[in-house]
């Protein structure tokens, strides 16, 4: 039988500060609004949606092993320095 999640743990998750910032770089709400602007159809916004979670999930794959060869630590500035140009 799976153990519950203790409440402290769950309140804290609720209240992390970085919560919305993770929520706002979801591509997802943009769909719709590509689809009225640019005149995508259903089928043309699935696809922009595939190819995002298969772009994600290479990307992910290729800085896994990479993390494994450099280090996390150069990774986690590098993400933060890019993350942080707007």
């Amino acid at each position: 039988m799976a153990k519950a999640v203790p409440r402290h743990i769950v309140l804290a998750a609720r209240r992390d500060p970085d919560a919305p910032a993770v929520r706002r770089r979801r591509p997802s709400p943009l769909y719709p609004l590509y689809q009225a602007e640019w005149g995508f159809g259903p089928t043309a916004v699935t696809l922009v949606f595939a190819l995002y979670a298969f772009g994600l999930l290479a990307a992910l794959i290729v800085t896994g092993s990479l993390s494994n060869r450099i280090g996390p630590r150069p990774l986690l500035i590098a993400s933060l320095l890019v993350g942080s140009r707007r």
